[in-house]
């Protein structure tokens, strides 16, 4: 393993808007496909799609804790897939993977020599467990991990990110990236680095973890009260959870009535690729949490 580490491995700071692009120029050429979970982050989805190529998908089931629908991954991969994209811990409904579904994620993509573009952003921002979600890298020899400032650590003002994998692949995402942003500021990468340091890291994995823990049982009291009209599946990672809502109305339609009328802003499940499901985050504290859980309720009833 220390040979393969010293073999492959590399990492490199990278402006996060930058992140998705460099990935789809890299690794795709015409004729490729991309296949992707739903729900997830569609940046990449959409990356993929407005530059010609397939996007396909394979579902997370809800009925089910959100777990992979292997049976469908298989089904929908083929010899044009060029990259299986995954959010683990998932965005948006905090599900992190099994060993078992890992292991399956790898064995398809050796099937068909694809890459794996595993985003772990929510890695250290686990609510349940004190040990940290298991990494893709090192588990197969075409694998490209990403990670920044923003979510686990709480400082998305930095514009911070950066990948791991092969040595050569970072090179070629790299200089890709010197076309967009020549480098991120001084200011920034001296702060995250100072932020990653063996001092500080576990704080802000703390401090994290701490709002999260704090905040999901003010939203899990509220669940409860609302007399069926949300359902939802706990989540195991990150601030926020996928609420299925039980209203004849699209999600972006709510969304945009809930910041409108009640100056809350929750995402809009379709975003993510499944309709009736809004994205609400809880990681705040109780009077901010109550207040906006109060306006939701209340225009909800409105609509009812």
């Amino acid at each position: 393993m220390a040979t393969f580490l010293k073999s492959v491995l590399a990492w490199v700071f990278l402006r996060l808007i930058f992140k998705n692009m460099g990935y789809v120029q890299t690794l795709m050429e015409p004729g490729d496909e991309l296949l992707t979970q739903t729900p997830t982050y569609k940046q990449l989805w959409g990356l993929a799609l407005n530059t010609g190529h397939t996007v396909k998908s394979f579902g997370l089931l809800p009925y089910a804790g959100w777990a992979i629908d292997i049976d469908e991954l298989n089904s929908q991969l083929s010899k044009q897939t060029k990259i299986i994209a995954v959010c683990n811990p998932n965005n948006p409904t905090g599900y992190i993977m099994t060993e078992a579904e890992m292991d399956a994620v790898v064995a398809a993509a050796d099937r068909v020599g694809a890459w794996i573009l595993a985003d772990e952003v929510y890695r250290g921002a686990e609510r349940l467990r004190e040990e940290e979600t298991p990494s893709f890298f090192g588990r197969y020899d075409k694998v490209l991990c990403l990670g920044s400032m923003s979510k686990a650590y709480g400082l998305p003002g930095l514009r911070i990110g950066w990948i791991v994998g092969p040595t050569n692949t970072l090179e070629d995402i790299w200089r890709r990236h010197e076309y967009t942003t020549v480098s991120a500021t001084m200011l920034s990468n001296k702060l995250a680095a100072h932020a990653l340091s063996p001092e500080v890291r576990p704080r802000l994995i703390q401090r994290t973890r701490d709002y999260i823990r704090r905040g999901y049982p003010i939203l899990e009291s509220w669940m409860k009260e609302q007399e069926g009209l949300f359902s939802y599946v706990p989540p195991q990672a990150s601030a926020v959870a996928f609420i299925r809502y039980l209203m004849d109305i699209n999600s972006t339609e709510l969304m945009e009535t809930l910041c409108s009328e009640a100056s809350v802003f929750v995402g809009a499940g379709d975003a993510f690729g499944m309709d009736n499901y809004l994205r609400i985050a809880f990681g705040q504290d109780k009077k901010v949490l109550d207040e906006a859980f109060a306006r939701i309720r209340n225009t909800i009833e409105g609509l009812k």
